[in-house]
């Protein structure tokens, strides 16, 4: 992941080089989605709480897909369409 433009970085802990690394030698460096090679940590609810119990090593794809999804499903949460807000495609009623 780029850092470069990202706001994203003022939001970690000063700490966070150690926490990320902590979290990815706890886990073996395997992704807890696919299982491949982790090399990425994520928030897996909300991203400003930094312990461990809510963190995981992901790969860069399944954290790229998990990203994405988590903000398209944003956005059926907050964008009104005439009056009601947006209807999850059916393929993605089950990922909420």
């Amino acid at each position: 992941m780029s850092w470069s433009g990202s706001a994203r970085r003022s939001e970690l802990p000063s700490n966070w080089t150690q926490i990320r690394n902590t979290v990815l030698e706890e886990e073996g460096f395997a992704c807890r989605i696919c299982g491949g090679e982790a090399n990425q940590v994520d928030h897996i609810g909300d991203r400003m709480n930094h312990e461990r119990a809510n963190l995981q090593a992901l790969c860069e794809q399944c954290h790229r897909r998990k990203t994405a999804l988590e903000g398209q499903m944003a956005r059926y949460r907050l964008a009104p369409v005439r009056g009601k807000r947006f209807e999850p495609h059916p393929g993605m009623r089950g990922a909420r």
